[in-house]
């Protein structure tokens, strides 16, 4: 979700439009009406699913996000790497078992 705080610092009620930007593509827009120094915030739904560094641009204001891949397992271990370790744990113990 990306968010950004709007507010009407004139002395009149007005309308304005919020247009947001990712890597330069037109994401959407959203209509703000806001009374003399009222704020409001408002935010957008983004739904990137490829990994990477992306650049946002809300009339002018600029910043990045990032998406990176969900780490699975213990940090530093795959997840393959753990199923593996309890699979020969539990043969071990079904082996040490059959034998007693």
């Amino acid at each position: 979700m990306i968010s950004v705080e709007c507010s009407n610092e004139g002395s009149r009620s007005g309308s304005h439009t919020i247009t947001l930007k990712v890597d330069g593509e037109f994401e959407g827009e959203k209509t703000v009406t806001l009374d003399p120094d009222e704020s409001t915030t408002v935010s957008f739904e983004v739904s990137a699913t490829e990994e990477g560094s992306y650049s946002v641009d809300v009339n002018g204001l600029t910043g990045s996000f990032e998406v990176r891949k969900a780490q699975t397992g213990i940090p530093g271990f795959p997840l393959e790497s753990i199923i593996a370790g309890l699979a020969i744990v539990l043969l071990a113990q079904w082996l040490y078992h059959r034998k007693s």
